[in-house]
């Protein structure tokens, strides 16, 4: 007897689009899309799965589709896609929604409404690359190996390309579509969650018009006092040899800790100890989408909990609110 699969419906491409991901999933398949043709369909998964994927015209469609268990959602423009996850929980849609799911605090408390209320799940997208390593810092931590943590800085740095949009309706803008990445690490690694922010950005630099944000500074001060740094720009060189340069340092009284030059070089030093490996990091970590499929269809747990997720979401939508406002922000 075939074990059952999740049925997923795709809405959009603007994003991280779990298309390539569908194609023979042992426990999901793509059942229906909006936003995206045949074509785009058959060219990332074949003319066989694209022949019976169907095509709906519009969002509405998915929501009221029998045969759709959870949609992911990319949609053609950011600012409008917490109303799209809206209607999908409302609908008892599971979600899976690209990054940020939100623009605003007002949203995200409206999201974390609806979410208790509804008896679909949500899941923002971004899991990194680096869960192994950042799970083996925070097991340092946790052990008190490093002391007490009083300074975290970290960097997200993407290359600049044309189709880097100059309008942060489409994706969110920099602090809050990269930035988001550089408060995981800083989350994940420590356990500290941010209570004060402010921040810095440019568009200096901007080849086009001058719009893009290309690179923002923001301070925070953490729940055990330590004070942490984010640098995030459109600014990594294509020569460099990675797409996404992530850096990550974690200060403590009792030693320091670092995974730098895209997460390639990791190191501790322990107090007048010489440099040594990070120690127990994991061989594998389990794939987040895979993990979700899972979840919905087992109740098996999540590598983490959303809230966690929604929290370093709420840390960035209070780092462009310091931009903006030009003030030092409680989170």
């Amino acid at each position: 007897m075939m074990a059952a699969k999740l049925k997923v419906a795709c809405y959009g491409l603007n994003g991280h689009q779990i298309l390539g991901q569908l194609k023979d999933h042992p426990r999901a398949e793509l059942t229906a899309v909006a936003e995206i043709t045949r074509g785009q369909v058959e060219e990332r998964l074949g003319a066989e799965i694209a022949g019976r994927v169907r095509i709906a015209p519009h969002l509405d469609a998915l929501l009221t589709d029998p045969e759709v268990d959870l949609i992911s959602l990319c949609s053609p423009r950011r600012v409008e896609q917490f109303d799209h996850a809206i209607e999908c929980l409302r609908s008892g849609k599971h979600v899976l929604a690209e990054k940020p799911a939100a623009f605003t605090v007002d949203e995200l408390d409206e999201l974390h409404h609806v979410m208790g209320k509804s008896r679909a799940q949500f899941r923002q997208m971004g899991a990194c690359g680096h869960e192994a390593t950042l799970t083996a810092i925070r097991k340092l931590v946790d052990a008190g190996r490093l002391g007490e943590v009083v300074h975290v800085c970290a960097l997200k740095s993407y290359p600049h390309h044309d189709g880097r949009p100059q309008d942060r309706g489409v994706d969110g803008g920099l602090i809050r579509q990269a930035g988001i990445h550089g408060v995981r690490f800083m989350q994940r690694a420590t356990g500290l969650r941010a209570v004060r922010v402010c921040a810095l950005d440019t568009t200096h630099g901007d080849p086009k018009h001058g719009l893009l944000q290309m690179a923002a500074s923001v301070a925070l001060q953490f729940d055990n006092g330590a004070v942490g740094v984010l640098a995030c720009n459109y600014l990594n060189p294509r020569g460099i040899g990675y797409w996404g340069n992530d850096q990550l340092r974690v200060h403590g009284t009792g030693g320091m800790v670092e995974a730098v030059d895209g997460f390639t070089r990791c190191r501790m030093v322990l107090g007048a100890g010489t440099p040594e490996p990070i120690p127990d990091v994991p061989a594998s970590y389990p794939d987040f989408f895979d993990a979700y499929v899972d979840h919905l269809l087992d109740g098996t747990p999540m590598p983490y909990d959303p809230e966690e997720d929604l929290y370093a979401l709420r840390t960035v939508i209070r780092a462009q609110d310091a931009v903006d406002n030009r003030s030092i922000l409680q989170v």
